[in-house]
This record gives C-alpha cells, structure tokens and sequence, in this order.
C-alpha cells in the first residue's frame, strides 16, 4: 500500500513539473529512487536546429557540459534510440550490443566516468515536429540486470511523463507565441492595447501607453477604457466577446471627441 501511494505521490508530482519547469530535477530524483537506479536523465533534441537540452541532477556539471557541447551528436546508442516510436520502452542491449557499445568512445570517456551502468532503458517521451524528448535510467556499474519491479515502475508512470512533457512543451509553444506577439505589438508606430471584455487594459504597447497617459480621446475611467464624448466604447468591447456573430460582425470603428479614429477587432 505505502509503495502504492508513494507512486501517486510522485505521478501527482510530474503533472506539477508540467506546469513548472524547476520540479523536474525532483521529480526525476524521486522517480530514480522508486526504481533503485542509480542514474537518470532527460534529454531533448531540436533536431532542426541541432540544439539539445538535458535535466540530469546527478551528473557531474562538466560531464553535462560535454555531452551538450559533443556527444549527444556522437553517441551511437541515442542515435538509435531517438529513432524508436514515443512511448516505446528500450534497453541499451536493444539498441546495440553491450560489448559493441562498451568499445564506443562514449562508454569510455563519458559512461564510465559518469558511474552508468550497462543495465539500462529509456524511451522517448515525445517525437514530432523535429523534436524529441527522452527518459533514461541506467543502474550502478556493478548492477548488471534490471529487475521486473525496475520495468514495472517505469511502465506505470511512463504514460504520465509523456502527458506531462506534452503539456510542459504546449505551454511554452503558447508563451512563445505571447512574447512574439507583444514584441510585433511593440513595434508598431500605432497604439494598440488587448483588453478584456469589461475593459480592464491587459497589454498596451508604448504608443497606446502615452495615449492613455494623455487622457486626450482614449483613457482610463475607474480602471477601464473610456472615450472622451462617447458611451459607444464599452459596447464595442462587449461585443467582441460575442460568441454568436451579428450582422456587421464584432467590434467597430468610432471616432472621439479628440478627433483620433479607433478600430476595435477581435
């Protein structure tokens, strides 16, 4: 039961880490624990870019300096192992042969410093787009099987990693594309501000600002959006949110007191 209850503790945890980056090394920490390896690591790959990532809280930070900078582009195994469909569970004797991968550079000047054993598996979290995301757990050097519990765990929360890497990687797809849009707002030489539907400002680029600083034809009246001269601005804005479109469509032009023309769209 205890076991039980640990493995939802930590499956709770990894949606978490979906939603902050920072709990990852825990939450990788944690799951080693629960499967007795000694090692773990998550890696990624932009593979258009040839740009890599990896999360392994108990490597050495050089060691992880020179897997960045080299052999995550010359490890034989991972190329391998990036090539397996997501969610596909493998061992480093399923990719190629212990003794093959034991006279490879990399088991010499990289696994063995690093204390990997050869009793080792991992899969692929995500693959698309030209990006891939990779779980791996290696025991001790002197443990040289792994155990049905060791598989058992790992095929348990696996599904959840996944979920979890997808939400994490879709989250900052859209932050992304937030700060791609302030910045293209940013760079226009007109005023323009999002606003919700009760017209509380959520975002003014610079030009907007210094016109809502002004108070001369738009401005800030108990929080919200106001036109000198106008009630139409509010209804405007309620507009907007409309789910059921009306003739005309959403939003409109209008023209305050200030004489400076105004477009609201969705």
């Amino acid at each position: 039961m205890s076991r039980g209850i640990d493995l939802i503790a930590l499956i709770d945890l990894i949606y978490e880490a979906a939603l902050d980056n920072d709990l990852w090394p825990g939450v990788l920490i944690k799951l080693a624990d629960a499967m007795g390896a000694a090692q773990v690591a998550m890696p990624s790959m932009d593979h258009r870019a040839n740009v890599v990532a990896i999360i392994a809280p108990r490597f050495d930070p050089h060691l992880l300096a020179s897997w960045r900078e080299y052999w995550a582009f010359h490890d034989p195994a991972l190329a391998r192992a990036i090539l397996r469909p997501a969610g596909e569970i493998y061992t480093l004797g399923g990719l190629m042969p212990r003794k093959e991968f034991t006279a490879t550079p990399v088991f010499n000047e990289l696994w063995r410093p690093a204390q990997l054993g050869l009793a080792a598996m991992g899969a692929n979290l995500l693959v698309e787009d030209q990006f891939s995301a990779q779980i791996f757990f290696s025991n001790a050097p002197d443990k040289e099987f792994l155990t049905t519990q060791q598989m058992h765990i790992f095929e348990v929360v696996l599904r959840h990693l996944s979920r979890a890497v997808r939400i994490s990687r879709l989250l900052w797809e859209q932050e992304l594309k937030h700060v791609a849009a302030t910045e293209r707002l940013n760079a226009l030489q007109q005023g323009a501000l999002l606003a919700d539907t009760s017209g509380r400002v959520v975002y003014a680029n610079a030009v907007a600002k210094a016109m809502l600083d002004d108070r001369g034809g738009t401005f800030l009246d108990k929080g919200r959006l106001a036109a000198a001269g106008s009630e139409i601005l509010q209804k405007l804005i309620a507009s907007c949110a409309q789910t059921c479109l009306s003739l005309g469509g959403p939003g409109g032009d209008l023209k305050s007191r200030a004489s400076i023309p105004a477009r609201l769209s969705l």
